[in-house]
């Protein structure tokens, strides 16, 4: 093969990466990048960042040390829940401290839940900014389907240092299956399949289908036979569609492919007419505070990704 080949090759290669970022082709050893990430040196107190907000100056200040919170957090078994971790409580605790779960953005379900589901105890807690998403979409599966047989098995979960690896500690993650007849099923049991427009499926496949668009991820099934439990994680609109479009399941590839892109990544979301922006910062390991630059009068919202930085989600309104 002559040289000119050969440089002819490289570039096409280089280009094919760099069209595979935008276009949503896109595999990376996640593991790897986790395993060379040191955490950054930052000193401040990390806060909520989950709100949708305006940007009116064209510039968004955000604590640096607030990249250990957020909806987009990667948690498993190399990567730990940091944020709070002080004043974790347990589900016997919270009970007892109201002021607690206010205070920390978590919603008591019992007493304000609607009659489109139920729940396996009456301490069952969930992150505010997930608590609505989660109502509107069981409210259109009982529209769909008319079944009200949905159960909460867990929601907010924290037992102790080894919880703090899973992502039921975040408060965003809701593991349900069906309750009918004295009994548990799980969404994908043959034995429970509904039908929604003439067309006959599983609950778990009318969740599949739907569940992006209120901002929740389909992260599996855990369990065996008819107590299997299925899981989804609230990560916010944008960012499900994206993770939909891109075929990832959890939080560690997708921050690290947006992490890994040379310009936004865009995502549609068709209901609303919206276009989403989505793109990465850097936490400022020499500030307090990180600035984040935004076209002015855009429509926000940030998420900390517990390993390094910031990603964040905007979008131009219509005039």
């Amino acid at each position: 093969m002559g040289k000119k080949t050969t440089v002819f090759l490289l570039l096409l290669v280089t280009l094919l990466l760099m069209v595979s970022c935008s276009e949503g082709d896109f595999s990376v050893n996640t593991s790897d990048v986790l395993l060379t990430t040191s955490e950054p040196e930052i000193s401040g107190v990390p806060v909520n960042i989950t709100s949708l907000t305006s940007c009116s100056e064209g510039t968004v200040s955000i604590p640096s040390a607030s990249y250990v919170s957020g909806t987009l957090l990667v948690i498993n078994d190399k990567k730990s829940f940091q944020y709070h971790t002080d004043s974790l409580l347990t589900l016997d605790e919270l009970g007892s401290y109201a002021s607690y779960y206010e205070e920390h953005n978590l919603i008591r379900l019992y007493g304000r839940k609607s009659q489109n589901y139920s729940l396996t105890s009456s301490r069952i807690f969930m992150k505010e900014d997930a608590f609505q998403p989660w109502e509107d979409m069981m409210a259109a599966f009982v529209l769909d389907t008319g079944k009200k047989s949905v159960q909460i098995v867990s929601s907010y979960v924290y037992s102790g240092e080894d919880s703090c690896f899973s992502s039921f500690v975040t408060g965003y993650s809701v593991a349900i299956n069906l309750f009918e007849d004295g009994a548990n099923y799980s969404l994908a049991s043959s034995e429970k399949m509904v039908t929604v427009s003439g067309k006959t499926m599983t609950c778990l496949e009318w969740f599949q289908d739907h569940c992006a668009q209120y901002g929740f991820v389909y992260m599996g099934l855990d369990g065996t036979q008819a107590k299997t439990v299925a899981t989804f994680r609230y990560v916010g609109v944008p960012h499900a569609l994206a993770m939909q479009k891109l075929d990832f399941v959890d939080t560690e590839e997708y921050v690290v492919f947006i992490r890994n892109c040379d310009q936004n990544y865009t995502v549609i979301d068709t209901v609303n007419d919206i276009t989403w922006n989505i793109d990465y910062y850097s936490a400022d390991r020499n500030q307090e505070q990180t600035q984040i630059t935004l076209p002015k009068g855009a429509v926000y919202m940030l998420s900390g990704n517990n390993i390094d930085g910031f990603i964040v989600a905007y979008y131009m309104p219509k005039s």
